[in-house]
């Protein structure tokens, strides 16, 4: 049988930056290509660190010292040393390999250490639409969800995000579904997080957190949902062709049962047998 390796699956254009690049220039290049990090890269083209739209936000949700995003440099938000692989690596081990380091991507290095390309989560949700049959969404969606309500603010949704480690809150009143608010949406208002330099930090968490900027207004409304007896394939073939992250589960009843995000799809490639 082929033993399927991330050559199959990397991608090869990877958005990079360099260490002395500001945090705009990185926030721009996310914004641009509508993607969920960059690779930070020294001047022999190694991978030398990783950035977040998660690591931008928490940066700047703790930031006292009133810079501007252009007065701000990438190696004082990025993660550095970041894991990294060869191309012969199987799919399922680096599947693994995240789960255990707690990470959404790892960057695909030749054998001088240069950077060829990376693997994200998406991949590993590409990789599964092509394994339907295998297993339901039920069988790996989580639950229960964290939620925020549509007039929550921004600044607590944005908390609730960091300290619970994840990308995306459903929106619903009780148990049904209102939309969904995720740190691409979170990226829209990353200014209004960070304030202007005249405006006090504790000015502008004050207006937040009474609802100047609530959940609602930069929530996605009308989710794409799927329910819990779907085939995952199916469900990842869905954030595939929609270009999403995660979506609400429902149950028979049509309420809010569970979330299925693309961490979920890669457990479920990681607990695939492949030769």
């Amino acid at each position: 049988m082929i033993r399927y390796t991330v050559r199959d699956i990397m991608t090869h254009r990877v958005i990079t930056v360099r260490p002395k690049d500001t945090l705009l220039d990185a926030h721009k290049l996310l914004q641009r290509h509508g993607i969920a990090r960059v690779v930070v890269v020294d001047e022999e083209y190694r991978p030398i660190g990783i950035m977040t739209r998660k690591d931008i936000i928490e940066f700047l949700m703790g930031d006292i010292s009133g810079r501007a995003l252009d007065d701000i440099e990438v190696e004082e938000v990025m993660k550095s040393n970041p894991v990294c692989v060869r191309e012969s690596y199987s799919i399922p081990e680096a599947a693994r390999l995240m789960l255990k380091k707690g990470i959404s991507s790892l960057p695909i290095i030749d054998s001088n250490g240069k950077l060829i390309g990376i693997v994200t989560k998406t991949d590993m949700c590409r990789f599964y639409t092509n394994l339907r049959g295998l297993n339901k969404v039920r069988d790996y969606m989580s639950s229960p969800v964290i939620t925020v309500r549509p007039y929550d603010s921004v600044f607590k949704a944005a908390l609730l995000m960091m300290n619970m480690n994840i990308s995306r809150l459903v929106v619903a009143v009780g148990r049904e579904i209102r939309g969904v608010l995720t740190l691409s949406d979170l990226m829209l208002v990353v200014p209004l997080l960070k304030g202007p330099k005249e405006m006090p930090r504790r000015v502008l968490r004050a207006l937040l957190t009474r609802g100047v900027c609530c959940v609602a207004d930069i929530m996605t409304s009308d989710p794409i949902t799927v329910h819990e007896t779907e085939d995952l394939a199916t469900a990842a073939r869905l954030m595939i062709l929609h270009r999403i992250s995660g979506l609400p589960v429902l149950n028979e009843e049509n309420l809010l049962s569970g979330i299925l995000t693309k961490t979920d799809i890669t457990r479920a490639v990681a607990d695939i047998k492949l030769k």
